[in-house]
């Protein structure tokens, strides 16, 4: 270990609460966030990934993903699957999908919220993924948060629901 830092490429735009998910391969897909535009950020669609370089210390890549654009709330709730997409539950009640993406930058996404929605949304909840069956069954739980709209007093409130998705 030689305990330095070496900069690694910039992404595209500057990202502020994204979520990035460590793929099988050692690529890294970057999902969601504010950019540095102004008036204080506006939310990105775009989907990046990171290709680390093959020797330390190296640089590696960044580059768009390709087909792959998708607007989302903060920190999607991403997650690598046995067969290497990426499951998004959340934290919107219609983010629900799978990202496939190849070694040659191209991606696409499965939707699933026109026919699997979460009961709410659930902005600056948790999400956690299950192990898998014998046969197969992955879970992801979805477990607290708040709306994303304010209810009729201005009040965001908080959600006591912990939802399953299968």
């Amino acid at each position: 270990w030689s305990e330095t830092w070496t900069q690694q490429p910039a992404m595209l735009k500057g990202r502020w609460y994204p979520t990035q998910t460590l793929l099988g391969d050692g690529r890294t897909a970057i999902v969601g966030g504010y950019t540095e535009d102004p008036p204080g950020g506006v939310i990105t669609n775009l989907v990046e990934q990171y290709t680390p370089a093959p020797l330390i210390g190296g640089r590696g890549t960044v580059a768009r993903i390709n087909g792959a654009d998708r607007m989302t709330n903060l920190y999607p709730r991403n997650f690598l699957m046995p067969d290497g997409d990426v499951l998004m539950a959340g934290p919107g009640r219609f983010h629900v999908a799978k990202l496939r993406t190849t070694t040659s930058g191209a991606g696409s996404w499965t939707g699933y919220g026109g026919v699997a929605p979460l009961s709410e949304h659930h902005g600056a909840g948790s999400a956690v993924l299950h192990g898998g069956d014998p046969a197969g069954a992955w879970t992801v739980k979805s477990i607290g948060g708040h709306s994303v709209q304010p209810a009729a007093d201005g009040n965001y409130y908080g959600t006591t629901t912990v939802e399953s998705l299968d």
